[in-house]
């Protein structure tokens, strides 16, 4: 007769053995949505690229890989369609292969040049949701102690924080299997199909509807800002697009701090109060609304999962009146707070239940994004290696504009992804000139009527929404 321990033990392989099935998450559920919509869209791949100096084991480094993908079943997760529904299947381990592309013979330009090609291209790749695999990696090699590890997963099974999870167990797995010793890392108590079933429980009645019924309000009668382009909007979204940096100065950077801190909001408030504002003058509509998203991690069980958990949340506020910077920035902090008290709500329930017009080139409410990324990257200690992040070269852009604000060090810094069917380079480097501007009178005159900051930028704005405008009429838009 077999003890507990031993059927405890056989059920457990059993379930390790099974092909699993369950629902999406609601995040998942939108993402399969758009992905219906343009199939392999390589708008929403996740890339990540490490450059390895130092010694690299390849066979330590494809086990480390291998360990990854067996701890996280979301990396062994596909979507098949079974009688009209979708479902999230995840599939028993099986080893996957690192290949390697030995750049070792070419000149050094040459294969700086072919790494970065190889990198981008595979940023760029197509991915079947039904069949899978939802993620690929390549080993590339430079020089004998200079390799770049690229990797390339689907949005639907990760975020941006699962990239940082994903590196700091890939990092602990090649210690450990380096050295021949297990890995310290804590046990996995659930995974992201038991967080997918917990939320569709929890959502539910009467938290559903206090939810619901707070956004309906919210939401009700909110038009898409109409911000002057340069080409007439196609039909169909390409997502092809590009990035413009810039840099706040040291100086002006803190004078945000201080000011967010003298009334008593988040830098995030005080960034979003002028970019919205901006909006408004350039759009000519004085109720704007702009997209953001959060990571939507608040149960400490969710923490060391890999998944896609982050939520988007439309932030809505009047800026009309002519109100003073200082103003503004309270409409802003309630706007926000307003927002995080009812964050539990998935995005794709929202749009399923007030059922908002949807087509191939519009995201629902909103077209226009603006996120504050102050979380630092984790630091990556593996003996023997040096590791850095880079950043594959990506001309994609999910929206019309995607403003990315980071604070580094003292310093704050800013990323505009735009879409290039639309926009020219010309016109957001303007836009973002304009917000700068802004910013810098804010800072120190921010009990001044709006109205009365930065004329020039003003009157440019405007004659650049009325030359807007008459070219709809033109086309009869």
């Amino acid at each position: 007769m077999k003890s507990k321990r031993e059927q405890l033990a056989e059920l457990l392989k059993l379930r390790l053995m099974q092909v699993r099935y369950c629902e999406p998450s609601y995040a998942q559920q939108r993402m399969w949505y758009m992905d219906q919509l343009q199939p392999g869209n390589p708008a929403y791949n996740v890339p990540i690229a490490l450059r390895l100096k130092g010694t690299v084991d390849q066979s330590v480094l494809q086990r480390s890989l291998n360990s990854v993908i067996k701890r996280h079943e979301i990396l062994r997760t596909t979507f098949p369609v079974n009688d009209g529904t979708v479902r999230q299947k995840i599939s028993p381990f099986a080893e996957v292969s690192l290949p390697i592309i030995d750049l070792r013979g070419r000149h050094e330009l040459t294969r700086e040049n072919e790494m970065r090609r190889i990198m981008n291209d595979e940023a760029q790749r197509s991915f079947d949701l039904s069949n899978g695999p939802l993620l690929a990696a390549v080993l590339v090699r430079l020089r004998d102690d200079d390799h770049v590890f690229v990797l390339v997963l689907h949005h639907i099974i990760c975020d941006g924080w699962s990239l940082e999870v994903l590196v700091k167990d890939f990092a602990a797995y090649y210690e450990a299997h380096a050295c021949e010793k297990p890995a310290v890392l804590p046990p996995m108590t659930i995974q992201y199909a038991d967080f997918t079933i917990w939320q569709r429980n929890w959502l539910s009645g009467e938290r559903l509807q206090r939810h619901l019924e707070f956004w309906r309000r919210q939401l009700q009668g909110l038009s898409v800002l109409q911000v002057p382009t340069d080409y007439p909007r196609p039909a169909i979204a390409t997502n092809r697009g590009d990035r413009e940096h810039f840099r706040l100065s040291a100086d002006l950077s803190q004078r945000l701090r201080e000011l967010s801190r003298q009334h008593r909001v988040t830098l995030f408030m005080t960034l979003l109060a002028a970019f919205q504002w901006l909006l408004a003058r350039y759009s000519g509509q004085e109720d704007v609304g702009v997209g953001t998203f959060i990571a939507n991690r608040n149960r400490m069980e969710t923490e060391g999962l890999i998944g896609f958990f982050v939520n988007q949340l439309v932030l809505r506020t009047d800026v009309g009146g002519d109100p003073s910077f200082s103003e503004l920035l309270l409409r802003a902090r309630h706007t926000v707070l307003d927002a995080y008290e009812h964050q539990d709500l998935p995005f794709e329930k929202l749009v399923e239940e007030l059922a908002p017009e949807r087509n191939l080139r519009d995201m629902p409410f909103f077209r226009i994004q603006m996120v504050l990324q102050n979380t630092p990257a984790a630091s990556i200690n593996v003996p023997g290696l040096e590791l850095s992040h880079m950043e594959p070269d990506r001309r994609v852009s999910k929206l019309d504009l995607s403003l990315f604000m980071h604070e580094k060090g003292d310093l704050l810094t800013g990323t505009m992804e735009y879409n290039t069917d639309i926009f020219r380079s010309s016109s957001v480097c303007r836009l973002l000139g304009h917000f700068e501007t802004l910013l810098e009178e804010v800072s120190r005159h921010p009990e001044q009527p709006l109205s009365s900051l930065s004329w020039a930028m003003v009157s440019e704005a405007e004659d650049l929404q009325a030359a807007f405008s008459n070219s709809l009429e033109a086309l009869e838009i």
